[in-house]
């Protein structure tokens, strides 16, 4: 599963263009198969990169 098909399962919606840059980042360095089912852990992971990139807080949250 690719980070930006972890987003669309996750969120149920596209990325956003700032988004998907940030999702072509994560892609980069994606390091593991954990990554696939800790929706979590791949939304601290997204932010950390958001964050680096915009200095912009991210406030993507899990839904409920």
């Amino acid at each position: 599963m690719t980070p930006e098909e972890k987003f669309k399962e996750t969120f149920g919606r596209e990325p956003t263009e700032r988004e998907a840059e940030v999702l072509k980042r994560v892609e980069e360095t994606w390091y593991g198969d954990h990554m696939r089912w800790d929706s979590q852990l791949f939304v601290d992971y997204f932010c950390d990169y958001y964050f680096q990139m915009y200095r912009e807080r991210c406030r993507l949250k899990l839904p409920r």
